[in-house]
């Protein structure tokens, strides 16, 4: 009999996809101190961490080539289709902005950022993909070759820690390595604790103590693009946000908090996360909004208004897509 899904994770998945889309509106309307969004990134600020903590929950060996297949269709694909799509909105918007014809800023300039930053500036989100994806290789190779993972826990939160260090003095470092080792911290505690974060009441104890000492005692956070820590102390980033994740991850698991709308955008939560930003892009050409270095509550709104009104059409498009490609190969 098939394992049935895990809708508490389907739930916390749509919670975070909501506040990644809101936080990306005030970005793109250029609000950066309102008080909403403040609170929010420092009551929820382990929602990035989450999605990799996620994903090590349902880690399972496999042959390498496996891995790789299946990270260049679910992950790598996805990444590229909605980069190339996103990338020519950008480029129109800045065409209609600047009026520049070179080519090479809009083929050559962002390839070359893109390799630094880890995702394209016509979906900058998307440096998630390759993040994981790199996880996951590593993993693979860690397994391929019998590296105790142990050790390949504590080298990734040495890399990732010097990493936030480096950056500060040379902001012209390729992030996704970075990134990816920080990832590969979450993607790891995940693994670990994908059953004791249930059954084992210290670790929930533990864990609702680190929730509370990142959030009250020492307020910390880190941008988990760039391994950048912009509040408070790195290593108590960390050690909140794994605690964060179990606390939410329980108190998930009640059937109060499992609403159908944040069930259904977690189930989906690629296709939100995918096209969001190219929505945002889309919109803001649309209605000829000014430069977001200015705030603009309208915009914010707007951009709001817009991804209720479209996003879950676009997801549930897609859906029947995917199902009927289902049904046609059985």
């Amino acid at each position: 009999m098939a394992k049935s899904r895990n809708v508490s994770l389907d739930a916390v998945g749509g919670l975070f996809i909501i506040q990644m889309i809101m936080m990306h509106a005030f970005q793109r309307s250029g609000i950066w101190d309102d008080t909403t969004y403040e609170r929010v990134i420092a009551i929820l600020f382990c929602y990035m961490p989450w999605f990799f903590f996620k994903s090590g929950m349902f880690y399972k060996e496999k042959p390498l080539g496996q891995t790789i297949q299946h990270g260049l269709r679910k992950l790598i694909m996805p990444f590229a289709i909605y980069s190339i799509i996103g990338q020519i909105f950008t480029s129109w918007q800045n065409y209609l902005t600047t009026g520049d014809k070179n080519w090479i800023h809009y083929v050559l300039s962002p390839i070359k950022a893109a390799f630094f930053s880890g995702s394209f500036s016509g979906n900058l989100p998307l440096w998630f993909l390759i993040s994981l994806f790199l996880v996951k290789l590593i993993v693979g190779l860690a397994d391929k070759y019998k590296i105790n993972k142990i050790c390949l826990l504590c080298s990734a939160l040495i890399l990732s820690g010097g990493g936030t260090i480096l950056i500060k003095y040379n902001n012209h470092l390729p992030y996704w390595v970075f990134s990816s080792a920080l990832g590969l911290v979450f993607y790891l505690f995940g693994y670990y604790f994908r059953e004791s974060q249930y059954k084992n009441k210290w670790v929930k104890f533990l864990g609702l103590l680190a929730a509370l000492v990142a959030i009250i005692g020492i307020p910390s956070g880190v941008d988990l693009r760039t391994d950048t820590t912009y509040k408070g102390l790195w290593i108590i980033y960390i050690i909140g946000s794994v605690g964060s994740i179990i606390i939410i991850n329980n108190l998930f698991r009640l059937r109060i908090f499992q609403f159908p709308i944040l069930t259904s955008i977690g189930r989906e939560s690629m296709d939100y996360y995918c096209a969001h930003w190219i929505l945002f892009t889309i919109i803001i050409l649309a209605c000829q909004f000014p430069n977001n270095d200015i705030p603009n509550y309208t915009c914010f709104w707007t951009l709001l208004m817009f991804s209720i009104l479209i996003l879950p059409q676009y997801s549930w498009i897609l859906h029947v897509i995917r199902t009927k490609k289902i049904e046609n190969r059985t």
